[in-house]
């Protein structure tokens, strides 16, 4: 069970007792929350640092996002 309540919320929301880690620019900074001008931004970013892939994961009932990500990494 303990397992099970680890990823509740994995990928979707900040549990109510990780709220104080979720500070700063923590989560803009570590993931891929933004809009998508930021986005294409911060991709065109990594490939000038010398990153040639990047791994997103789409969750279950997500899957319209797969086309909504290579339309963003086609622009980049």
């Amino acid at each position: 069970m303990r397992y099970l309540m680890q990823h509740n919320g994995h990928l979707m929301f900040v549990r109510p007792e990780e709220d104080r880690f979720a500070i700063g620019d923590l989560i803009p900074g570590m993931t891929v929350s933004r809009t998508a001008p930021e986005l294409r931004d911060r991709m065109r970013r990594l490939r000038e640092a010398g990153y040639d892939e990047v791994v997103v994961q789409i969750t279950p009932g997500s899957e319209s996002m797969i086309k909504d990500w290579a339309r963003l990494i086609e622009s980049v």
